[in-house]
């Protein structure tokens, strides 16, 4: 299962790429990276009160749906909110931010199994990525544009 769900979970990333954009496009990226923080919530909760493993698989699908599409619409809300002489800094700041959650969630993720026992281990840290992401959607909706068009 562990080795279905690496090999999955790139092949999802590089086929959700092009709706990503399509949507960013027609949407908006404000309002592209609120639907897609949503649709990760739902996999997070569907990680966080199922114990079935194909039903696990599908909450993943929803999950990478942030990983995957988000990063087009990040690109451009930052080239269409920041001038062209802060694009770089903004890219470089996003690919930095991008990278935090991914160093700090495995030590945390190990001590949280380590502690509580695998399952309601991983149901706490499912638990932790939903408040966050609940948080990114309170953000997202009122401090995206703003933000970007203040720097």
């Amino acid at each position: 299962m562990i080795g279905l769900y690496g090999s999955m979970k790139r092949i999802v990333r590089a086929l959700y790429q092009y709706p990503g954009g399509w949507a960013s496009d027609k949407l908006g990226p404000k309002r592209a990276l609120i639907i897609f923080t949503s649709i990760a919530i739902i996999g997070y909760l569907i990680h966080l009160f199922t114990s079935n493993w194909v039903l696990f698989l599908i909450g993943t699908l929803f999950v990478l749906v942030w990983d995957s599409m988000s990063q087009l619409a990040i690109f451009s809300l930052i080239g269409e909110t920041l001038k062209s002489s802060r694009r770089a800094i903004g890219f470089s700041i996003q690919s930095i931010l991008k990278r935090l959650p991914i160093i700090i969630a495995p030590p945390l993720g190990g001590y949280l199994i380590e502690f509580y026992g695998l399952e309601n281990g991983m149901k706490i840290g499912f638990l932790a990525s939903t408040v966050l992401a609940l948080f990114a959607l309170a953000f997202q909706e009122k401090f995206y544009t703003t933000l970007f068009s203040l720097t």
